[in-house]
């Protein structure tokens, strides 16, 4: 599953790469079993989301306690699910499931005289079991069912259930990651939205699948199972593996019956209906298929661009074929997460659905990647627990790293490494650290973040520098052919790496996975004439609470001044370390983690300008060389070193270069309007019009006009409409007026800023269609209608008052959303109370008054309706 988090959104774009392929002499220095250390020398490659918990949980929490939360214990299994056999029929109109359900299980070892199944929100009609009626009890979402006898491993027990599931009659709610836990979802069931196509889709993770169908709802457990779907024949259905038959009956319904005959977990089962258009390729003779709404159709193959060359990718770097016989990508409305891995069918968010245009600025390619490497770690190899989500979400995460590195470079991919980075290191800078195995989660929902996501990407990444390629590969083989349709923990990885490498590795994933935090690392470097040698010295700094030394392998590079480079590893495991490496010649540059692979904060001397030149130009990681881009802006030869960065390969680099200016001159901006028009990324081209347009020029208008009209990507021609509406509104509005009608939320930004700088209120009515549309929009379109609003009359102002009203109240707005629509009723309650003050007519004075009362009496109501106490502490500042 994708999960968004919003602090690694706040802050990103500090990036990193890796260097090139060089062999060179490496020392190596490693703890040896004794006290001592022992150095060899050896020649190397230096290649490189809150819901209540469960009751039926309870059973599983009773071990011990750490920060006051129980141990999670994996669920007990006592019967072992063969297979389920459903037949659905679904009524619209109250949003139930009519079920059947056939449930073959056989005891796991122990004799047993009674089966638990999960099933939530359910009417149960009958129970049965070879035609014979069975006594049950349900209570708290719990089917317990009496077998009259016990019953041993070699009995097989069928089960048959008949059954209305009520998903939509569900009082609990989601979490972070997870917005809602209905587990089956009906959308526009009724016909009555006319924006939206009538669906029907479900949402298993972590154990809501039980909401529509029952069984034992726990990721340890795995079955194989055949779904048959009765729905209206204008729709299509999508399900796990491959369908079997489809017939159409006389009352203008289809059934359709799909059949996955390999084993998989419960939460990754998935049923799917609705209007969608198909669009089909195979790869390596499997069905490859894309479900997308009818108009985008025609995009549907760059929507999934590179699905079937990933699949190529994945299989050859794990040395394992993709195991399952389709792989299917659908999009749905109103998706309560980002997207979902389930078993040969994937769901996703309609944010995705992008014309060609779109995707030239936001290509699908990290979610693609991230959901198709779950079909091998998450699914075909799945956590035994909730604690132990990593071993889906990390690998997941990092598929992204490899994907980038494949397909566009070293540079992207740790651009996007460090983006992870940022998000894992601002969520704990909120004191949110946890173990990245954590036993002790005060609730499982609460896995779904920048730890199982992030951090067990950015670890994995650690593994893999450690170990070296070939042996990271043969180690996620073997773990992947091993485990193969099982359920995993922590441990079998580690065992499965120890395997191929021969090294006990307990100290690596002891200090990663099963701890938490990672270390603040400062350090110095001097060279010692007389020695001739140069000395390091290491310091751990990071906080109580976090491991006081982790053991860190520290790869140098010794930059020469004849331009070759020597390359050690130092092994740190101690607080505080000092090291000595020879060295003949003062060296001109030391670099400590060159690669950047560690996971820890730095606090890195300052270098000499000289050093930093060195940087910039002999090592070939990203962050290291924008470091040094950033620290030479004072030097006096930055405009050379600036021209070069303008110049680079990579986009990124380019676009950080327009960050750090030198003084502008006219040959600069002459420079950056080539840039603005012509650079063959869409990002550096914006990035370039906005730094043109930090000084409003009228010479410029018809530069921007030219853009507008001129070039295909969003982000740019948005960049050229605000840079136009600071010289010449009215033309800027003009010209925004001919693209009201585009949805992409880039543009629209652009669209705002251009309309809204006329103060012309008939503009106010795209801001509420495009906010009603989506109140999710960005804060810049919600700034701009606030703002366009609070320049009208104090009429027109109430009455905008009352629209930001029942945006504030809809039951679809996330927190920031209903942060802004209560803002902008403060911002105009405070105009007309001032104006109210100012007023000396009595007579009007009242009616100002009273405008300001009703005001006030929204925003109470607002936030006495609101339940979430986050979203209650933000808005107890309006009043």
């Amino acid at each position: 599953m994708i999960k968004y988090l919003g602090t690694a959104l706040a802050f990103s774009f500090l990036i990193w790469s890796c260097a090139g392929s060089k062999s060179m002499a490496k020392s190596v220095v490693k703890p040896m079993e004794s006290d001592t250390m022992e150095e060899t020398t050896e020649v190397r490659d230096l290649d490189t989301m809150e819901v209540t918990p469960d009751d039926n949980e309870a059973e599983n929490e009773a071990v011990s306690s750490e920060a006051g939360n129980p141990y999670r214990s994996s669920y007990t299994r006592r019967w072992d699910l063969l297979h389920t056999s459903l037949i659905l029929n679904f009524d619209w109109q109250k949003e139930h499931v009519l079920g059947k359900a056939k449930i073959k299980l056989v005891p796991l070892f122990y004799a047993q005289d009674s089966i638990e199944l999960d099933a939530k929100t359910f009417d149960i009609h009958a129970i049965s079991s070879n035609g014979r009626a069975l006594n049950y009890t349900y209570t708290d979402d719990i089917i317990t069912i009496r077998l009259g006898k016990p019953v041993t491993k070699k009995d097989t027990i069928i089960l048959d259930i008949d059954y209305t599931a009520k998903p939509s009659e569900n009082t609990t709610s989601g979490s972070a990651a997870i917005t809602d836990d209905n587990g089956l979802y009906f959308i526009d069931p009724r016909n009555t939205d006319p924006s939206l196509p009538t669906q029907l889709w479900s949402q298993g993770e972590t154990e809501y699948n039980s909401r529509w169908f029952p069984t034992i709802d726990k990721p340890n457990e795995r079955m194989t199972d055949d779904i048959t779907l009765t729905v209206p024949d204008s729709m299509l259905t999508l399900s796990n593996g491959l369908m079997t038959s489809s017939i159409k009956n006389n009352d203008g319904t289809r059934t359709d019956k799909w059949v996955m005959d390999q084993p998989h977990a419960p939460y990754l089962v998935m049923i799917a209906a609705g209007p969608f258009a198909k669009v089909s390729e195979e790869w390596n003779g499997i069905p490859v298929d894309y479900y997308v709404d009818k108009e985008y159709a025609p995009y549907a193959k760059e929507i999934f661009n590179h699905t079937p060359e990933m699949l190529t990718f994945f299989s050859e770097k794990l040395g394992v074929k993709y195991p399952w016989k389709k792989f299917s990508q659908i999009i749905v409305k109103k998706y309560v997460s980002g997207a979902m891995e389930n078993t040969t069918a994937v769901v996703f968010g309609d944010f995705i659905q992008k014309t060609h245009r779109e995707l030239i600025d936001d290509p699908n390619d990290y979610i693609i990647a991230h959901e198709m490497f779950h079909h091998w770690f998450g699914d075909y190899v799945t956590t035994e627990s909730w604690s132990n989500l990593t071993l889906n979400e990390g690998f997941a995460n990092y598929s992204e790293y490899l994907w980038n590195e494949y397909k566009y470079g070293k540079n992207e991919a740790n651009r996007h490494r460090e983006e992870e980075l940022v998000g894992y290191l601002s969520t704990v800078s909120f004191g949110q650290a946890h173990d990245l195995i954590d036993f002790h989660y005060a609730n499982k929902e609460n896995m779904f973040d920048a730890h199982s996501y992030n951090k067990g990407g950015l670890i994995l990444h650690m593994l893999r520098n450690y170990v070296g390629d070939d042996a990271f590969y043969a180690s996620l083989n073997l773990y992947l052919k091993k485990h193969a349709y099982q359920s995993v923990e922590v441990h079998d990885l580690r065992l499965a790496f120890e395997e191929v490498t021969g090294e006990d590795l307990n100290w690596f994933f002891n200090q990663w996975f099963l701890d938490d935090g990672h270390p603040t690392l400062s350090y110095t470097s001097e060279y010692d004439m007389q020695s001739k040698s140069i000395n390091l010295s290491f310091k751990q700094s990071q906080k109580n609470g976090y491991p006081h030394v982790f053991i860190l392998p520290i790869d140098i590079d010794i930059h020469k001044a004849d331009g070759t480079i020597e390359s050690h590893r130092i092994w740190m495991n101690e607080r505080e370390q000092e090291f000595s490496i020879p060295a003949n010649r003062k060296p001109a540059l030391v670099i400590v983690d060159p690669n950047r692979v560690l996971l820890t904060e730095w606090n890195e001397p300052e270098l000499s300008a000289a050093e930093y030149k060195t940087m910039w130009k002999k090592n070939g990681n990203l962050q290291l060389r924008l470091s040094a881009l950033s620290a030479l802006t004072e030097d006096k030869d930055y405009a050379s070193v600036w021209q070069e960065a303008l110049q680079d390969s990579y986009w990124y680099i380019r676009v950080r270069a327009l960050d750090y200016l030198p003084s502008m001159k006219e040959s600069y901006k002459n420079l950056i309007k080539k840039i603005a028009s012509t650079d063959p990324h869409s990002q550096v081209r914006a990035a370039a019009i906005k730094v043109l347009s930090e000084k409003p020029e009228a010479a410029m208008e018809a530069f921007y006009e030219q853009i507008i009209k001129s070039d295909s990507a969003y982000i740019s021609i948005s960049e050229a409409l605000k840079a136009l509406s600071a010289i010449n509104p009215n033309r800027a509005s003009e010209l925004a007026k001919n693209m009201k009608e585009e949805n992409n939320m880039v543009i629209q930004e652009g669209i705002s800023a251009a309309i809204a700088g006329t103060d012309d209120p008939s503009n106010i009515d795209y801001f509420e269609q495009k906010l009603s549309e989506n109140p999710s929009l960005s804060t810049t379109l919600m700034d701009k209608y606030i703002n366009l609003v609070m320049s009208q009359n104090i009429p027109t102002m109430y009455d905008k008052a009352g629209f930001l009203f029942k945006q504030a109240i809809r039951s679809d707005l996330d927190k920031n959303s209903k942060f802004f629509f209560v803002k902008g009723i403060y911002e105009i309650k405070d105009e007309i109370l001032n104006a109210a003050l100012n007023q000396e007519d009595l007579v009007k004075k009242k009616e100002l008054e009273s405008k300001v009362t009703s005001l006030k009496s929204w925003i109470a109501e607002i936030k006495y309706k609101e339940q979430d106490q986050q979203i209650k502490k933000m808005l107890s500042q309006f009043n």
